[in-house]
């Protein structure tokens, strides 16, 4: 009785990250800051009291602007 070996597929890059895991998030554009809704990113003639002035705000989406990749689960592979 002989048992055959299965050997796994190799492995290939992800179509959509390319393996780089991560995508540009689209909230922020990949700078991990979003406007602030309370001053829409201007200053007025009052003090914004939600982002004390800094006009943006951290966004909650990403982090730091990055996101895993949703298809191949932030591994970088598809198998």
């Amino acid at each position: 009785m002989s048992y055959l070996l299965e050997r796994k597929p190799e492995p290939e890059l992800c179509a959509v990250c390319c393996g780089s895991k991560v995508h540009q998030c689209k909230a922020c554009q990949g700078s991990g800051n979003v406007t602030c809704p309370g001053c829409a990113g201007e200053l007025g003639p009052k003090f914004c009291r939600i982002c004390a002035g800094l006009r943006q705000l951290r966004c909650h989406l990403c982090s730091g602007g990055q996101i895993s990749c949703g298809v191949c689960g932030g591994t970088g592979q598809r198998w």
